[in-house]
Formats: structure tokens, C-alpha cells, sequence
């Protein structure tokens, strides 16, 4: 029956002896992920999974590609995948056994490298534009600023505290009213803010501000 689990299991996995490094048993995941047979991937020697230019680390640290974290590994057709490795290690009578799960990642590195390179086009288009963007999670009263918001204010993100009531003291004093009274609106009524007021910088000097928002 747990043979039978290990084959199923969607997860790549297999079996080696902690001593000996031998290859005990693989499944059905793992010959798919690899694009081995069994026999091919059975035989194969420890360092076979790990891209050229890494396996002088591996030399060093014969466990690399087996052991737990995020690692490039080598298919049988060359291509490269990031693998999330967990490792087990079981007794069985004498022996000392280790179980090894290697998932698939490179996608999700792909999308969150993705996701990284689109956060930076948008704060280079945000300073270009002079553009800011918050987010406002108003029962806690916390407030996300990005990093051209806090230039357009003149402020530092290091030492100033992003709060409502920080915001409206840096609302010019004519213009508090006004500000505070778009926002309650919206938070009212929740149709789309927008507004226009001043704020001062520390300096004394005057920007104008056009505010947008939505809840």
C-alpha cells in the first residue's frame, strides 16, 4: 500500500541509501519530471541532476542537489528546472534511507520574477510621471506610500510615519477642510475621490497636489 502511495504520489520523489548514495526506488513524478525510465534514473550518478557549471559545488558538498531548498537541476534533455527539495530520512532496520521530493518551481520563479520587473516599471513610470500611489487599510489605520508619493511630499520613507492624520498635517491649513471633507465623501457615499488641494514641505514651500482614490 505505501509503495503504491510513493508511485501516485504527484509529487516527484525517490529513495537512496544514505551510505552507500545508491538509488533505491523513483516514481512515476519524478521519471516524468527528469524524462528518465526507471533503469536510466536508478543508475545515474549523484551529481547527473546538477547543470555543469555548478558541479564543482557539488564536489564540495556531495548532497547539494538532494538536499532542502530551491536548486537548478538537469533534465535528461539538458533543460534546466528550479526544484523545491525536501528531504525525509527513514531507518529501516540497519539501513538509514532518504526520501526526496523535488517540485517543479520555475514557473512560479518565472511569475514572480515577472511580478518583480513589473513593480519596477511601475516606479519608474511613477517617477517619470510624478505620480504617487497609497493604500489606505483604514480600520487600522495603516498606510502603504510608494517611493515617488513620499518624494512628491518631501519626505523620508525611513523617519516619517504614513498615517491619515500624518497626511492631513501635511495638507496646507486652507486646504484641510477641503481634503478631509473628498475623503469622508467617499467613505460615505463609496463613489471615486477627487480632489485638489496644496501641501507644504518642511521647507515652507507649496506643491499642488490632484488626488484620485477609490475604495
Amino acid at each position: 500500500h505505501y509503495h503504491a502511495l510513493f508511485q501516485s504520489n504527484p509529487v516527484p520523489m525517490w529513495v537512496y541509501d544514505a551510505r552507500t548514495r545508491d538509488l533505491l526506488d523513483v516514481n512515476t513524478a519524478a521519471l516524468e519530471q527528469y524524462l528518465y525510465t526507471r533503469d536510466e534514473f536508478l543508475h545515474l550518478e549523484g551529481d547527473a541532476i546538477l547543470p555543469s557549471r555548478e558541479l564543482d559545488v557539488a564536489l564540495a558538498n556531495t548532497d547539494l542537489p538532494w538536499k532542502g531548498g530551491i536548486h537548478r537541476h538537469r533534465r535528461k534533455d539538458g533543460t534546466v528546472v528550479h526544484a523545491e527539495v525536501k528531504t525525509s530520512t527513514v531507518v529501516v532496520g540497519d539501513a538509514t534511507l532518504e526520501l526526496v521530493a523535488a517540485r517543479d518551481v520555475t514557473e512560479e520563479l518565472r511569475a514572480i520574477q515577472a511580478l518583480s520587473e513589473s513593480d519596477d516599471t511601475l516606479r519608474e513610470a511613477q517617477e517619470i510621471a510624478h505620480l504617487g500611489r497609497f493604500e489606505w487599510d483604514i480600520p487600522h489605520d495603516q498606510v502603504r506610500w510608494s517611493d515617488e508619493l513620499f518624494r512628491i511630499f518631501g519626505l523620508d520613507p525611513e523617519s516619517f510615519e504614513a498615517t491619515y492624520d500624518a497626511y492631513i498635517r501635511r495638507v496646507h491649513p486652507e486646504d484641510r477642510l477641503l481634503a478631509q471633507g473628498a475623503i469622508e465623501e467617499t467613505l460615505r457615499s463609496g463613489n471615486p475621490l477627487a480632489s485638489e488641494y496644496r501641501i507644504l514641505h518642511d521647507d515652507g514651500s507649496v506643491r499642488w497636489l490632484q488626488s484620485r482614490a477609490r475604495l
